[in-house]
């Protein structure tokens, strides 16, 4: 059975990814098993044993630090680590920032349910609509929160064989980077991408203050 985590931060491309390695229908569905809802504790994670998941930075710490690959890899000795990174910080600090702020995470195609929950959707000139406030100090928090996130990410993975993914390429050609994927997991098949089965829309939406933020962050990292 493959086994494998995808380790990213919030707004660096892990949803896209998500959605196109699922459409494919030839991996167990990813999903972010290591949500606090989901596990609570180290006890709770060797009970579980999620052998695939997506993995935010600040799930993986609500239950481990970086001494803990130990306890990882002897619970999921076949685990293999895929880290996305989007090497823009600030960019990613605005993003998040900017979900934060309006709490949206991404825009569905349709509205779905999962199991008997309802998912409501905001759509793409809702969220182009909602004004943001403006907040330099913690703008400029959330960069140093994904700034640390990304250095612990990377001595997490010192020393381990890992397949890194760049946004930028994901965005570019994302039937190459799903095909790097299956040939890191050791499948053979070639992947079948089913763009009309994605749940989410992508490109996700500019917002109209983002440049506005960027300039503020260089600023005020600058200064």
């Amino acid at each position: 059975m493959v086994s494998f985590w995808i380790l990213t931060h919030a707004r660096s491309g892990s949803t896209y990814l998500c959605d196109l390695l699922n459409s494919t229908k030839q991996l167990p569905h990813i999903g972010e098993l290591l949500h606090p809802v989901r596990i609570r504790s180290k006890k709770s994670f060797i009970k579980r044993k999620p052998i695939v998941a997506k993995v935010l930075r600040e799930h993986f710490e609500h239950i481990f630090t970086n001494k803990d690959k130990t306890i990882i890899k002897k619970t999921l000795p076949d685990l293999k680590f895929i880290l996305l990174k989007r090497h823009e910080i600030e960019k990613v600090a605005v993003s998040c920032y900017i979900s934060k702020q309006l709490n949206v995470w991404g825009i569905l195609r349709l509205n779905i349910e999962r199991g008997k929950e309802k998912i409501k959707n905001v759509t793409t000139e809702d969220y182009l609509n909602m004004p943001i406030k403006v907040d330099e100090s913690e703008l400029l928090k959330t960069y140093e929160i994904c700034k640390n996130e990304y250095t612990a990410w990377n001595k997490f993975l010192k020393g381990e064989e890992h397949l890194e993914i760049d946004f930028n390429e994901l965005i570019k050609n994302p039937e190459q980077v799903v095909k790097e994927v299956f040939l890191f997991l050791d499948i053979e098949e070639e992947p079948k991408i089913e763009f009309d089965n994605l749940e989410y829309i992508y490109p996700f939406p500019k917002h109209p203050q983002k440049e506005q933020l960027l300039s503020i962050l260089n600023e005020r990292i600058e200064g």
